[in-house]
């Protein structure tokens, strides 16, 4: 069994992978790649472990190591971040937790975004990280918006 990584030096997938074997709900690498949502990985703290494709492009990242050991809610705006910190707190505690925030696009259009976070138990049950799922959710409720 390898050793919890101490220092977020960047993103490694082997790491990654290895950590999630064994955790309850089951997440692959394959489906953290392929959701259509934007979708994250981050630990207890609210540091950021993984950011797919959609996620890095609705943050505004180029490259997952950019992001990877940031506070989630440093990539949003200053208003979000009580609510982000909410809901790392109650995840983290073992809830299942659903909320929708309100947002600009760059047009200044406005959409909402409903965040999903789910605690990611490991082997000895206990919550080692969150996988948070945030799919786009336009005004006329559409997802994908």
């Amino acid at each position: 069994m390898r050793l919890p990584r101490q220092a977020y030096a960047g993103y490694d997938e082997e790491w990654l992978i290895d950590d999630l074997a064994g955790c309850t709900p089951v997440v692959t690498l394959g489906f953290l790649r392929r959701s259509p949502h934007a979708v994250k990985l981050v630990d207890r703290n609210g540091s950021i472990l993984y950011l797919n494709e959609n996620a890095m492009a609705f943050y505004g990242v180029e490259a997952v190591d950019e992001a990877v050991g940031k506070l989630w809610w440093d990539l949003v705006r200053p208003q979000l971040r009580h609510t982000l910190r909410n809901v790392v707190t109650r995840a983290g505690l073992g809830e299942n937790v659903r909320v929708t925030v309100d947002r600009q696009d760059a047009q200044g259009r406005d959409f909402s975004t409903e965040i999903v976070a789910t605690p990611v138990r490991c082997r000895a049950m206990s919550v080692s990280k969150l996988l948070v799922v945030s799919p786009i959710i336009s005004t006329d409720g559409k997802i994908g918006g």
